[in-house]
């Protein structure tokens, strides 16, 4: 379903390609007039500026490199065109590809008797490109050269691409029924076309349908036969699927994945911005037309929505998520998926919504390294399907609290996501989690509220305190309170009393706050498990946003004073 969807996107909303032709960046240009002679070579550049610039890119006629000698028509890498050795031990090989390069030419220019090609030819008989041009110039063997002729590329006529076609059609000796069009007749047997961009991939592409070890065949069939795909939709397939790892508002990346997206008409909806920049004022209206059921509002429509999840394994493309659906059931869902990671900032107040990035760089030390595959297709398709966030990103976030010895909003973002998108619970309770519930039942949460609490009474008592009781205890106190909070708690004492000392309404303001909690607590257990865990870093989180809030209050009721 996923290649016909890309193959419908190809041929609906892309321009048609010939036959197997590809866009690949070309460093050199030999130009020539209309009867072969040599006019100069000229360099191309893709214009950025960077030491990486391989030329400018050109739609040109394409084929499956290996290990083994193929040329390609009127385009190649300097070996194949000029006959270039890059490795003297390689001197042979050479000058079997500069052969095969020029039978290939002198096949085309036989069969379609284009003037163009008969050019190129004429060119090479009259000696081809001298070696002091070569040298001056720096050609390389793996820099890509094609011809221009009076103006004119050779590669364009259409006799030209139909004598292509038919080559690589020749070169298809396996028959079958294509699983996308479902026609009868030459299927691949290698694809020749790689799909680009996948993160962690191989520099030349990763293979969409491979299969060169025994665990991966299927009934005796090998390589790409395991799915067989006809010529053309394996390219259409390919070169939609690039056409959106290329553009930059149909995909995003993190980290070891991508998810790309797609409608199957144009449409204005662009989900990338939600993900990437989500803007807090189109997020609220997001929210609020779901909630009304508004399928008006906002352009919501039924619109065919699709996408798609891949990471790179080898030298194969893994797909981890496929969804078809409507624009309009994506906003509904999408919508949930923000009203789930509202919580207030760290000083208490109304915060912007996160960014998907920032939400799954949290759960790692050092994201780039570290972070699994698994990650963006879990966290995106619980904002696509609805379903509920999987506990083991609970696990990572609340492993990175105790490592960091802090719980930061994004993690506090997804752990309240992944509790509170389990099925047993409902909007109203989710609404309650967004800032401080004093009376709140669970003695996860509660416990949590009471380490922030003494730990503010430690951070005045104690002016300048380098490692706080958070930094010491916090690991212990969400995993096994009743192995610590008994120290903690005969500590707080003698921080009150030398509080009590200095500020006597603070000290009252601290008891008073002290008692609230307690009051709550029924006991400390021996272990947590992992939903109070989590329930713990929640408490923690809001009590010291709303400490952080009551002295931002109290310290602006003085100025105006």
């Amino acid at each position: 379903m996923l290649l016909t969807r890309l193959v419908e996107f190809t041929q609906n909303r892309l321009k048609a390609f010939p036959v197997m032709y590809a866009s690949r960046p070309v460093k050199w240009l030999i130009d020539l007039d209309e009867k072969g002679n040599f006019l100069g070579i000229i360099m191309l550049s893709d214009g950025t500026g960077r030491r990486t610039d391989r030329g400018k890119s050109m739609n040109l006629p394409h084929a499956m490199k290996s290990s083994g000698i193929k040329a390609k028509l009127l385009s190649d890498s300097g070996e194949y065109v000029l006959g270039i050795c890059g490795n003297e031990k390689k001197k042979k090989r050479t000058q079997q590809c500069h052969q095969a390069f020029l039978e290939l030419l002198e096949d085309c220019a036989k069969k379609t008797k284009e003037e163009s090609v008969l050019t190129v030819l004429k060119f090479y008989e009259q000696g081809g490109l001298p070696a002091d041009k070569i040298k001056e110039k720096d050609i390389q063997s793996k820099d890509e050269i094609t011809f221009r002729v009076a103006n004119n590329f050779p590669f364009e006529p259409e006799s030209v691409r139909n004598f292509w076609a038919e080559k690589n059609a020749e070169d298809v000796d396996s028959k079958g029924q294509c699983i996308i069009c479902g026609n009868n007749g030459p299927v691949l047997q290698r694809i020749p076309h790689k799909i680009k961009r996948v993160p962690d991939g191989q520099k030349a592409g990763n293979s969409m349908i491979s299969a060169n070890e025994k665990p991966f065949e299927s009934y005796g069939l090998k390589n790409s036969l395991i799915a067989p795909t006809c010529p053309k939709c394996a390219e259409d397939f390919s070169r939609g699927l690039n056409h959106l790892l290329e553009d930059k508002g149909s995909h995003i990346r993190v980290c070891p994945s991508v998810y790309v997206f797609w409608t199957k008409g144009e449409s204005d909806f662009s989900i990338c911005d939600f993900f990437q920049e989500p803007n807090p004022e189109q997020v609220l209206a997001l929210i609020n037309a779901a909630k009304k059921a508004g399928i008006g509002n906002l352009g919501m429509d039924e619109a065919d929505f699709f996408a798609v999840s891949l990471s790179a394994s080898g030298a194969r493309v893994v797909v981890r998520d496929y969804m078809e659906t409507t624009i309009a059931k994506v906003k509904k869902k999408l919508s949930r998926w923000f009203e789930l990671q509202r919580l207030v900032n760290t000083d208490g107040l109304d915060s912007d919504p996160i960014a998907l990035y920032p939400l799954a760089a949290s759960l790692y030390r050092d994201a780039n390294k570290e972070m699994s595959p698994h990650v963006l297709p879990s966290l995106v398709g619980s904002a696509f399907h609805g379903n509920p966030l999987p506990k083991w990103l609970l696990s990572l976030a609340l492993n990175r609290n105790i490592a960091d010895r802090q719980v930061t909003r994004p993690r506090a973002a997804i752990i309240k996501m992944v509790l509170y998108s389990q099925k047993d619970q409902n909007i109203t309770e989710v609404k309650s989690m967004v800032e401080l519930d004093v009376n709140l039942k669970n003695q996860g949460y509660q416990l949590g509220r009471l380490m922030a609490v003494l730990e503010s009474i430690q951070k005045v008592a104690l002016k300048g305190i380098k490692s706080t009781i958070t930094d010491r205890f916090y690991g212990s106190a969400s995993t096994a309170p009743a192995s610590v909070f008994g120290r903690l708690l005969s500590g707080s004492k003698a921080h009150l009393a030398k509080i009590r000392k200095d500020k006597e309404g603070l000290y009252q303001i601290f008891e008073q706050r002290l008692e609230q909690v307690c009051g709550q607590i029924t006991s400390f257990p021996s272990i947590l498990k992992l939903n109070d865990q989590g329930m713990f870093a929640l408490g923690y989180y809001h009590q010291k946003a709303d400490t952080r809030k009551e002295i931002a209050n109290r310290s602006k009721n003085k100025e105006d004073k």
